[in-house]
């Protein structure tokens, strides 16, 4: 997942492709199986797949301050930039200075306004 920036959205396409890949192979490999524990075997492989895929995204933004690659909206002001993701949200405050921090919240929505207040009221605690 680090070959493409995280700005990118490639690195979140051939994610995706390369768990259509594994799944093909691991369906090959249980081709002697009967259908229902092919089914489950292959349900379960993808559900665990794609999970690992967002527990690294989460612990990159956590521990490498790195942009999340799974969000679904982007919303940019002057000063920061939030991510909406499927379980949780960021909101990147300074950003391209070096007071760049990021903050991980539960999920809600916000604006351009709300963004800006919320990494003054973070940066004034």
């Amino acid at each position: 997942m680090s070959i493409f920036p995280s700005e990118s959205s490639w690195g979140n396409i051939y994610s995706l492709f390369g768990a259509l890949v594994s799944m093909s192979g691991i369906i090959v490999l249980i081709k002697k199986l009967k259908i229902t524990k092919k089914i489950i075997i292959s349900f379960s492989y993808i559900i665990l797949f794609i999970s690992m895929l967002f527990i690294i995204d989460y612990l990159s933004v956590l521990n490498i301050k790195q942009t999340p690659r799974f969000s679904i909206i982007k919303v940019s002001s002057d000063t920061a930039i939030y991510y909406d993701t499927s379980f949780y949200d960021i909101i990147r405050c300074n950003k391209d200075t070096k007071d760049e921090y990021y903050k991980i919240i539960k999920n809600n929505n916000y604006d351009k306004e709300n963004i800006q207040k919320y990494c003054k009221k973070i940066s004034s605690k």
